[in-house]
Parts: structure tokens; sequence; C-alpha cells
């Protein structure tokens, strides 16, 4: 659901992971959550905080990852290897550009050339629509 309101958050960082850095309080709001469930007078607010917090740790943790890279020789490369990361096994450069704003895509391309060179991507056609897949 998240991906489908376009929270971008879910696609770069864990949040199963945070939930379970935070599994007893996650028990703890679910079970509450469930009381009186079938006489449909349960009190979600407990639960919803818990997700919404989720989401908010998810989005502090991807603000500091951004920071880190933004600040380093050769950010925007490692901006884009990052996000190739992330990509699913085949993607578009179209892709990656809507991904990396801010990135020309010479640069972009010199990184999936790199990439390439290093075999961890190929490509599976060729030209500016080119598909890579991802060999790792």
């Amino acid at each position: 659901m998240l991906y489908q309101q376009d929270y971008q958050v879910a696609k770069y960082i864990s949040l199963d992971k945070i939930i379970l850095e935070n599994r007893s309080k996650y028990i703890y709001n679910l079970q509450n959550a469930s009381q009186n469930w079938h006489e449909q007078r349960h009190k979600i607010a407990g639960w919803v905080e818990f997700f919404l917090r989720v989401i908010y740790l998810g989005y502090t943790d991807l603000d500091k990852h951004i920071f880190h890279i933004k600040n380093k020789k050769g950010a925007k490369s490692q901006q884009v290897k990052m996000i190739v990361n992330m990509m699913p096994a085949q993607f578009k450069v179209s892709d990656i550009c809507n991904k990396c704003s801010g990135i020309s895509r010479p640069t972009i391309n010199k990184v999936l050339q790199e990439m390439r060179d290093n075999k961890q991507i190929a490509p599976c056609s060729m030209g500016r629509d080119a598909i890579w897949k991802k060999l790792f």
C-alpha cells in the first residue's frame, strides 16, 4: 500500500527491519488493537501510532543515508550505484534518471558503464531506452 500511495521510503529502507528492532512494541500494539475485534469495539489508535512511527524512522534513516552520500567526494556516482542496487532485477536507464534528479545523464551512463565493466550489470538492449539487468 505504501508503494501505491507513492511513499518511496519502503523502496530504499527496510521497514521490516525497523519493526523487528521494535518487536515488543509491535506485538503489544497489535494485541491491544485486536482486543474486542469481533464485537467491533477494537481501538487501533496505538497500532496506527506505531505504524506512523515506523514510517518516520524509515524516512529519518533514509535522510541519514542521503546526507552521508551528498557530503562525500564521488557522491553522484555513489547515489547512482545505490539506486541501481535498489532497482528490480531489470531496469531502464530512464528509471535511474527519474530517481536521480540533479544528476546528468552522461554521469549516469558513466556509472552504468563502470558497473558493466565490473560485471555488476549487463545491458539487455541498447539505446536511449536501454534495459539493464543486475548480475549480482
